[in-house]
């Protein structure tokens, strides 16, 4: 697929690897949530599962990290400049 480098705005021929390079990032703290994830079933003495309602619900902690807000899409050789700088 052609595709046209948001750094040197060369259009590049199809089969040409292009790279997202992240250009503005955001911090976010994502909060914590009760009862999301469902463990494992359980499996009975007969090595069958336990009925679906027996699942017990884990707490998601929540956390913080990073999003990508904007990248721009880049050919090989600003990929390399980009990289090295």
């Amino acid at each position: 697929m052609m595709y046209r480098c948001d750094r040197c705005h060369q259009q590049q021929p199809a089969g040409v690897p292009s790279t997202l390079i992240p250009t503005e990032i955001r911090r976010v703290t994502y909060p914590a949530r009760v009862g999301i994830h469902a463990s494992p079933p359980a499996k009975t003495s007969a090595g069958r599962y336990a009925q679906r309602a027996s699942r017990e619900r884990r707490p998601d902690p929540g956390g913080h990290g990073h999003e990508t807000v904007r990248e721009e899409r880049c050919c090989p050789c600003c990929s390399a400049d980009h990289h090295s700088s």
